[in-house]
């Protein structure tokens, strides 16, 4: 994709404004960027549409784009608005109007996937498109999106174009789009320019996922608090593992997130889910799923540290969990109760003085993990429907050094329990982390938790929570990832609420 600087000369000078996001306290979208965001969307959903309302030819972008037919033809889901991915974007903006550059690297070196990453969001896929409209004459902000917005579709369109794809890409579901106006420095000439980053991604973790990764954290931050929460009997626990006694006691660092261990478990999901069937509506003879493997409710894949390296991670150490949840078709699988099952079954297993094999969950060596969730439904009959939930869980340690994560969930402690239950996270919480050399701005996700990896050092960690409170924590990072539990007793904000 080709961008392009576009220039309207005249005698007359003026100086526009728009509203240029501040604070991630009080992130401000304006309309303007809003609008771009819906032109982009209604590109996605009907693109042949799109461009033949910008004057192109379909029948030629057909010809010219074979292997986008489906796409061309049949649309895309919107994509939905993110904080962290409009905060990455803003300050890019910014940054390049403050700093007289057009690039999608930054002057430190930085790429539009470290931005997105420092944000706090967990990525598995990233792109990011940059417009600029230079003006002498006065340009209507409306005009400015729509010119800026055109230039961006003509340029995924132009078989010629030699960077990503960003609007028609299936992968990208999330964006964050920005833009600001002021003076730039062209070459020692000075502009007005409307300016604007649009940055998109794609995998973020499902709720399911991000509800199962905060219950095993909160499993090695406390073990015995997570056993006694299940039921099981904490004192035989310590008398089935003398050797585990000290993790038992004084748990473990959290694991945080990795795309290439995500991408991986995701893949074993996948390929279940897509595996051929028999006229008896059975896996094939020969597959390793096949029946009794297929009815049991845990198994091993013996090649996972091959599919794991096969898909970028480059281990120490890795592990792996697959379970599977039977359930008629006709009943849903809510997330917050999908997590719950799974996990208690998960984390029961792995306590099971009986069990063969590594113990993963309890492992001090991990430092990451990734997640993947999902379903296959089999016809046994003309009657009987089966759906199967799977889940696979890929641990690792990386070959490479790396500054740790501090990650954290905000979550309102709906059942009184004294810890985070799946359902209770709270998304959209703002985040305010600070250091000695820098400050990072982000939001809780969809499960209301937050990663994000730092130098080490001392952090002073503001979230604000709902009802205008703000609580601090201070946080010493060193060698080991760090997790924050922000819990909010639902007796004391009903209180507030009273007030």
């Amino acid at each position: 994709m080709e961008n392009r600087l576009i220039i309207f000369l005249s005698t007359i000078i003026l100086s526009l404004s728009l509203s240029v996001p501040g604070h991630a306290e009080d992130p401000i979208v304006s309309p303007h960027e809003q609008a771009l965001l819906e032109l982009i969307n209604e590109a996605r959903e009907d693109p042949l549409n799109m461009a033949t309302s910008l004057g192109m030819d379909a029948d030629q972008i057909l010809r010219d784009f074979p292997e986008l037919r489906d796409i061309l033809t049949d649309g895309l889901p919107p994509l939905s608005f993110n904080q962290n991915l409009y905060e990455a974007a803003s300050a890019h903006t910014r940054d390049m109007l403050e700093k007289g550059y057009y690039s999608h690297d930054s002057l430190d070196g930085r790429t539009y996937d470290d931005r997105i990453i420092e944000s706090g969001y967990d990525p598995v896929v990233t792109g990011e498109s940059l417009g600029m409209l230079g003006f002498a004459n006065f340009i209507d902000p409306d005009e400015a999106v729509r010119l800026i917005f055109e230039n961006m579709f003509r340029d995924e369109l132009n078989p010629t174009g030699t960077e990503k794809r960003n609007i028609l890409n299936p992968e990208l579901r999330e964006a964050g789009v920005s833009l600001c106006t002021g003076v730039f420095n062209l070459g020692g000439s000075f502009f007005n320019v409307y300016l604007t980053t649009c940055d998109f991604a794609g995998n973020e973790m499902y709720l399911i996922e991000s509800e199962l990764l905060t219950l095993i954290n909160q499993a090695r931050e406390d073990p015995l608090a997570m056993a006694t929460s299940l039921g099981m009997d904490t004192d035989q626990i310590l008398q089935d593992f003398p050797e585990l006694r000290d993790n038992l006691i004084d748990g473990l660092p959290p694991l945080t997130f990795n795309r290439y261990l995500y991408t991986a478990a995701n893949a074993l999901p996948q390929e279940v889910i897509q595996m051929p069937e028999d006229g008896e509506g059975e896996p094939p003879p020969g597959s390793p799923w096949h029946p009794p493997q297929w009815y049991d409710y845990t198994f091993d894949d013996p090649y996972y540290d091959d599919r794991i390296q096969e898909h970028g991670y480059l281990p120490l150490l890795t592990g792996e969990i697959i379970r599977l949840l039977e359930s008629y078709s006709s009943l849903e699988l809510e997330p917050a109760q999908g997590a719950r099952i799974l996990f208690e079954a998960i984390f029961k297993d792995e306590l099971d003085p009986d069990r063969e094999g590594e113990r993963n969950i309890l492992n001090p060596l991990f430092k990451e993990v990734g997640i993947g969730f999902g379903a296959v439904t089999l016809n046994q009959g003309e009657e009987l429907i089966y759906t199967y939930h799977l889940v696979v869980c890929d641990f690792g340690a990386p070959i490479t050094e790396q500054d740790p994560s501090l990650t954290g969930i905000v979550y309102e402690d709906l059942d009184q329990d004294g810890l985070y239950s799946p359902g209770e996270g709270i998304p959209g919480i703002v985040i305010s982390i600070e250091g000695a050399e820098k400050t990072v701005d982000l939001f809780t996700n969809v499960a209301g938790g937050f990663t994000v990896r730092l130098e080490p050092g001392e952090y002073k960690v503001s979230a604000y929570l709902p009802d205008d409170e703000v609580r601090v924590e201070t946080v010493d990072l060193a060698e080991e990832n760090k997790a924050l539990w922000f819990r909010i007793e639902i007796e004391e904000r009903q209180e507030k609420l009273d007030m």
